[in-house]
């Protein structure tokens, strides 16, 4: 994500990646300038992507560190947004005496 794509209002967005429920490779971010990075793997037919754009403008971090607007990035597996309420979308619904079980794996990584 660029300063320029920030400065248009971010992002908030969910993302299909397909409804097989196999765990496999669904998002990776990472920075060009600690080279360090997370891939997310998971069997959720959905990833949702959001910048911090309801972030407050000022944060104390660990060592005097200053955050603010925008300086957030989330990345949710998950089931579609409104899906309970859209027939053409997978049901997330779970009834009684049904068992659900979902799996969501974050490798963390120096080298990219």
């Amino acid at each position: 994500i660029t300063q320029g794509f920030l400065d248009s209002g971010g992002v908030d967005n969910n993302y299909d990646v397909g409804s097989d429920f196999k765990i496999k490779k669904i998002a990776q971010v990472y920075s060009n300038i600690t080279r360090m990075g997370v891939t997310y793997f998971s069997d959720q037919p959905g990833v949702q992507l959001y910048t911090g754009n309801m972030m407050a403008d000022k944060y104390e971090g660990k060592d005097n560190r200053k955050y603010g607007f925008q300086y957030g990035l989330c990345v949710e597996p998950q089931f579609f947004p409104d899906a309970i309420n859209q027939d053409n979308f997978l049901s997330p619904i779970v009834r009684a005496n049904e068992k659900y079980i979902s799996t969501i794996v974050m490798k963390l990584d120096n080298n990219f």
